[in-house]
């Protein structure tokens, strides 16, 4: 039961901001799915959506579970040992929005200030998917090639020239498979991402780095 109950608290996407940001509420995505939010302040949200068996496991074992996970982080990051926002006046680094069983499937839903954050808390677990994330100038004073993406009009039926690209559009760099959804447009991608909505991608890359740039 330990490691279902690990594998839900640390199953989620790691993902690894190029710029320390910190974060804020913002906007607040759809988040119907196993997937990733990433805001233009470099704050995160998760929601990780898997089988339950009610049956076989507790809801209310799998809930001290991930709070007691979340309270040790915050405790060693933020010296208060809280699970959710509303436990403390304190600004938490990570911090559980909701965590319910529906329809046979188990659904966490987390904030977290930071991406460093975001990264230190899912350590543990193998990185699924690695996303660096910043503006497109920061990556370029990063000593990031721009050149070396081909991206695509959201159509995918134009070529763009990444010196075409407005130095402060944000940019994130995905390799692995994920559902990201951005704060903001996407504009541009390469060919190996999926835009299903002006702020949706699928992702799917295989040893390779996938760009999407947003603003």
């Amino acid at each position: 039961m330990g490691n279902m109950k690990l594998r839900f608290v640390k199953g989620l996407t790691c993902l690894m901001l190029a710029v320390a940001l910190i974060g804020g509420c913002g906007h607040k995505a759809e988040m119907d799915s196993t997937s990733v939010y990433i805001r233009k302040d470099g704050s995160v949200s998760s929601a990780v959506y898997e089988p339950f068996d009610t049956g076989t496991y507790k809801k209310k074992e799998l809930e001290v579970f991930v709070e007691d996970a979340v309270k040790a982080y915050n405790q060693s990051e933020a010296g208060t040992a809280a699970a959710y926002t509303d436990d403390t006046e304190k600004k938490l680094k990570a911090a559980i929005t909701s965590l319910e069983v529906k329809k046979g499937d188990a659904i966490l839903k987390m904030e977290y200030a930071s991406c460093d954050d975001y990264m230190k808390f899912n350590k543990d677990e193998g990185s699924m998917v690695q996303l660096a994330s910043g503006t497109v100038k920061g990556a370029a004073d990063a000593g990031i090639d721009m050149s070396q993406f081909e991206l695509l009009n959201t159509e995918g039926t134009e070529k763009i020239s990444a010196s075409d690209v407005d130095d402060k559009y944000h940019v994130l760099f995905v390799e692995g498979t994920s559902k990201i959804i951005v704060e903001g447009t996407i504009q541009y991608a390469t060919a190996d991402v999926k835009i299903s909505e002006k702020d949706t991608a699928e992702v799917s890359s295989s040893g390779a780095l996938s760009c999407i740039i947003f603003k």
